[in-house]
């Protein structure tokens, strides 16, 4: 038989398969048949109303179900690059059954020169009494040339229509912003990329919400696998690099792990339970809460407010600056993050001798020692991403950086002061001479400096690079290699400093680290629309501390109502660098509410350090809300539109689950009472003062609900005993 005739008689036997259907009482899944190419067609909620998400479009002519990315390279080095999706010709299409779900095949797809190499295993299952369905794709590849690379996996087109629904979108500053009726164009929104990356400082989930009906997609992946999330035009997919990326016939064949496809009911508090109830049996949550870890340092509970601040061109006007900060928060612990503490920060930017920092610049240590006889925290950065390219010794460490397919290394400039970009190497975390290196750097920083904590910079937010080295003990490309060597130095680290009581702390919010990392910055580029989803999902499994207030040409009272928000998230406060007497620009009246907010938190790390941040508040009657105008992010140049309510609030429980507490921020010139409904009808909560706060907090029972009074810029915080 002629190759067309037997590839029109096997697309005639496909074009015959009818559509599939998996359908439960909470999810309904429809897919298309072969000439259709089985793309899905609709995803139905149940819970609520019977919601249809997904919205295919014959005009769409991007894969809507997978694709493939293969390369093959030729002797002088040279690379060529194929995609293969599931709209492709195939010498077989066909739907088979397994437990609870479908398999949909593609057999015989060609590759250049190479027909009918390659099988394609796209498996969805939706169990019984299951709101959630499990979306996996296996890849069989027989070609001699062609290697996998790439798959995206599942392509779920228009989940939404534009301005149809509030889109929970990853974010790295605390998980992800809350975008109301989203049209889907991220590039009208500051900090709103529709590519994130993993392992980074953002989760790989997303919701739809449409009314109370929700949808949730996210990679369930307990190895933090290097992939990326794509939000684009409310389509969603997940690109994972696979192992031995480019290697012909030595891929893993697929991502190996499973993207969960969810109905809910509820906002984006139910997005987050779903994530929480995953990422409770994973492992960086298995030593339990924060409240029962012997390897969690009190030190780090036990700080409430945060300074980050450069050595300047003294050690006097240095230690003077900090030693002003923590003298006006005498009542309150301080924890100092200390940069530019190291040789070679004269130049400015970024440390640009990294790793060869050492000795300490003149005065440094006795800096430390000064700051640590005043009750402070100090807390020496080391960053073990990068290393200085310029460096004569990196000629030698260069075969730890990361690799690309053709030998070269990754270059990450970053500023240098006067002297402009500068050249730095990304090193692969699972080199065993670079977990060496950071391990000894890290060691010095403590003794010469005397130290009573440390910062690994750029651990938690940087994505990562694939690397190709054949040294380094991994996988080529893709796979679980970056997470399991960034956590092998840090568990490390940990394992040594947490029984001396020194916190070890990385820069971003994401969770494969958290069980040896005893808190996580979270200074970089705060929104308007942020909400908190990791303390939501990690309360009192996790310490974040550090969102910048831009005070310094900021108004009074935007800076107090970011301030009350971050607050009322369980954030500890801080992360400025001035103080209002010693800067004309700062309004006196920002120093006073740093030290409510640290003083409030100082009487409350029962619940916002140790338990667990259980809702917003939700009063029996609307509050009015107000507009501030703030510049959110560290730099300061540009604006946004924070609307919150006159009194926000959030629910805690603590951790022993015995009590709930209502803590209450009023952010406007009035005094407001709310009225909310009382976890424990019977029982009037406990007023619990804050230091300093003149205010006449005040609360009055009616029935099963209670009157909580706020006058004006205050913080309320209400008690209830639940046992």
């Amino acid at each position: 038989m002629r190759y067309g005739t037997f590839l029109s008689a096997c697309l005639a036997v496909g074009s015959a398969i009818a559509g599939s259907r998996l359908a439960n009482d909470a999810l309904e899944i429809r897919f298309g048949d072969a000439q259709l190419n089985f793309a899905p067609q609709a995803i139905v909620n149940r819970l609520a109303g019977e919601t249809q998400f997904l919205n295919p479009s014959d005009q769409d002519r991007k894969p809507d179900f997978w694709e493939l990315s293969f390369e093959r390279r030729d002797a002088t080095g040279g690379v060529a690059r194929v995609q293969v999706d599931n709209r492709a010709v195939a010498r077989g299409k066909t739907v088979e059954s397994c437990a609870e779900g479908r398999v949909f095949v593609w057999r015989g797809l060609d590759l250049p020169d190479e027909p009918g190499v390659c099988d394609v295993y796209a498996t969805v299952t939706l169990p019984k009494g299951s709101a959630g369905s499990t979306w996996e794709i296996a890849v069989t590849n027989r070609s001699t040339t062609w290697a996998l690379a790439e798959t995206r996996y599942p392509c779920l087109r228009h989940l939404a229509r534009p301005g149809e629904a509030d889109v929970l979108l990853p974010h790295e500053n605390l998980g992800a912003r809350l975008l109301r009726r989203f049209d889907g164009n991220t590039r009208d929104r500051r900090h709103c990329w529709g590519v994130y990356e993993c392992p980074t400082a953002i989760p790989m989930m997303t919701a739809f919400m449409v009314g109370d009906a929700g949808l949730y997609v996210a990679a369930h992946d307990s190895d933090v696998r290097i992939k990326t999330l794509h939000h684009s035009d409310l389509s969603v997919w997940f690109e994972t690099p696979v192992e031995n990326a480019g290697v012909p016939q030595r891929a893993a064949e697929g991502p190996r792990y499973a993207v969960t496809v969810q109905a809910f009911r509820g906002d984006w508090w139910r997005a987050a339970e779903i994530y929480r109830s995953w990422a409770m049996r994973q492992r960086w949550t298995a030593k339990g809460p924060l409240a029962h870890r012997a390897d969690f340092p009190k030190a780090m509970a036990e700080t409430d407010f945060w300074i980050a601040f450069h050595l300047m061109d003294t050690v006097a006007a240095f230690s003077n600056a900090v030693l002003h900060i923590a003298r006006n928060l005498r009542d309150v612990n301080v924890g100092l993050r200390f940069q530019r503490w190291y040789n070679g920060a004269e130049k400015g930017g970024m440390c640009v001798n990294f790793p060869e920092n050492f000795p300490p610049r003149v005065g440094a240590k006795a800096c430390v020692e000064l700051f640590r006889q005043n009750g402070i925290v100090v807390m020496p950065y080391m960053n073990p991403h990068i290393y200085d390219a310029q460096l004569g010794s990196f000629r030698y460490a260069q075969r730890d950086a990361c690799q690309r397919a053709d030998g070269s290394w990754y270059n990450e400039p970053y500023a240098g002061g006067l002297y402009g970009k500068h050249p730095f190497a990304v090193m692969c975390p699972f080199a065993a001479d670079w977990q060496a290196t950071v391990d000894h750097v890290a060691d010095r920083v403590l003794r010469e400096l005397g130290a009573n904590a440390i910062y690994f910079d750029q651990v938690g937010c940087s994505p990562p690079r694939l690397c190709f080295a054949q040294g380094h003990g991994h996988p080529a490309g893709g796979g679980a290699w970056w997470a399991a060597g960034r956590h092998a130095y840090l568990a490390k680290a940990h394992a040594k400093y947490a029984p001396q009581g020194i916190p070890v702390t990385f820069e971003g919010s994401g969770d494969s680290y958290m069980d040896v990392c005893d808190g996580n910055l979270v200074v970089t580029r705060a929104t308007a629309e942020d909400v908190p989803f990791y303390p939501a999902v990690y309360s009192g499994h996790a310490l974040y501390f550090g969102i910048r207030q831009n005070v310094r040409d900021q108004k009074y009272e935007a800076a107090f109502a970011q301030m009350g928000r971050e607050f009322l998230w369980g954030v500890v406060n801080g992360w400025n660098w001035d103080w209002p007497d010693r800067d004309r620009r700062i309004d006196p009246r920002c120093g006073a509410a740093a030290q409510l907010f640290a003083r409030a938190h100082a009487v409350s790390r029962d619940f916002l350090v140790y338990g667990r941040l259980l809702d917003d508040l939700r009063p029996a009657a609307p509050m009015p809300r107000q507009t501030f105008d703030l510049r959110l992010n560290w730099r300061g140049d540009y604006y946004e539109h924070l609307e919150l309510p006159a009194v926000g609030g959030t629910w805690w429980q603590d951790a022993e689950g015995r009590r709930q507490a209502l803590f209450a921020v009023n952010v406007t010139d009035e005094t407001h009472v709310v009225r909310v409904h009382a976890p424990v009808p019977d029982r009037a909560p406990t007023v619990r003062a804050v230091p300093g706060q003149n205010a006449a907090i005040a609360v009055t029972q009616e029935g099963a609900d209670c009157l909580c009074t706020l006058p004006s810029r205050s913080v309320g915080i209400f008690v209830w005993d639940t046992h």
